[in-house]
């Protein structure tokens, strides 16, 4: 988890180093991601992967903390789809389950990832989910993130998720403030 983590927030390559044929972060990633020998410490390794994801440093401009994980989902649709679709479901079953009362906070977060990935180019769309995946995750994934378009990268869908997004945000802000005025209140 600690090489993980080193991978995604200490080492941020060039786009000379990126255009180059150094062996990308994301086949680092998913190679330390099939070492692991036992659940507990796969999830570790996704929770390390996506940490990010759900609690963005300060300044969340930088694409590169978001860049390992979405190119390890996109590349392993085709190569690897089991590690694509366990990275998938992780990403739709932890935002709930890691700490729900953050859950809708979390849940924009990982929105705003796709959207910040999709916008940024890092992928083009989210095409390959929906015709890689089995129906039960393109479901769940549906089901989790309903405003994420897994047909398109368009624009205009682009702009629905960034409104979705942002609201979805101003909505968990909102509820982390109730949550913490009734804990300091107690």
């Amino acid at each position: 988890q600690d090489v993980i983590r080193f991978i995604v927030c200490a080492y941020h390559p060039s786009n000379a180093v990126l255009a180059s044929d150094i062996v990308p972060r994301y086949m680092i990633v998913a190679w330390l991601l099939r070492l692991t020998k036992t659940l507990a410490a796969a999830q570790s390794a996704k929770l390390a992967l996506f940490y990010d994801w759900l609690f963005p440093p300060g300044s969340m401009d930088n694409i590169m903390f978001v860049e390992p994980g979405i190119l390890l989902i996109h590349h392993s649709l085709t190569r690897t789809p089991t590690m694509a679709a366990t990275l998938l479901e992780f990403l739709c079953l932890i935002f709930s389950e890691f700490y729900p009362p953050f859950q809708d906070n979390f849940r924009g977060r990982i929105v705003i990832s796709f959207r910040d990935a999709l916008q940024k180019r890092v992928i083009s769309s989210l095409s390959g989910i929906a015709r890689h995946m089995d129906k039960h995750l393109t479901h769940l994934f549906k089901s989790k993130f309903p405003e994420i378009s897994l047909n398109s990268g368009s624009d205009s869908r682009e702009h629905n998720v960034q409104e979705t997004a942002d609201r979805a945000m101003r909505q968990a802000f909102e509820k982390a403030q109730r949550l913490a005025a009734e804990v300091s209140a107690a």
